[in-house]
């Protein structure tokens, strides 16, 4: 009797595993995005909060400075805050980000309008009369990177 030398050859996937493979990339193509996007809703909803406390900490400071008839702002400073000012908003939030000082309303003793920047996100406060605030946060996202280093 002859041997038969053709044996079938087994693939080394089956097709129900190639199956599983492609609905788990499917899977995974949509779940990347929404998990992106909440992640991003989180920290952009940290940063606010974080806005929120240096505007609470500023008019708390603003009221402390018209007490004691010592200066809150500095116009030479980029961040408009005396260097003072700077170390208690500091304490007081502990927040990472950078504040610039915009505009201050020296009847209230409070901000009128700034900007708040941690990591990549960008926070805008402007009081809009006496009750009316508004803040919003938006993403920054570096487009293009210009320029060549030299070594």
């Amino acid at each position: 009797m002859a041997r038969d030398d053709t044996k079938k050859r087994r693939l080394p996937f089956t097709p129900h595993l190639l199956i599983t493979l492609a609905a788990l990339c499917v899977i995974a193509l949509l779940v990347l995005p929404l998990f992106t996007h909440f992640r991003r809703q989180a920290e952009a909803r940290t940063v606010l909060n974080q806005a929120k406390n240096v505007e609470l900490a500023l008019r708390l400071l603003g009221l402390e400075s018209y007490g004691e008839n010592s200066p809150l702002t500095d116009h030479t400073r980029l961040s408009g805050l005396t260097s003072q000012t700077e170390r208690e908003l500091m304490e007081l939030t502990g927040c990472e980000g950078q504040l610039y000082l915009l505009s201050w309303d020296s009847d209230a003793h409070r901000p009128a309008e700034f900007l708040y920047r941690e990591g990549e996100y960008l926070v805008t406060f402007e009081r809009e009369g006496e009750e009316s605030l508004s803040w919003e946060v938006n993403r920054l996202q570096k487009m293009k990177a210009g320029g060549q280093t030299e070594e």
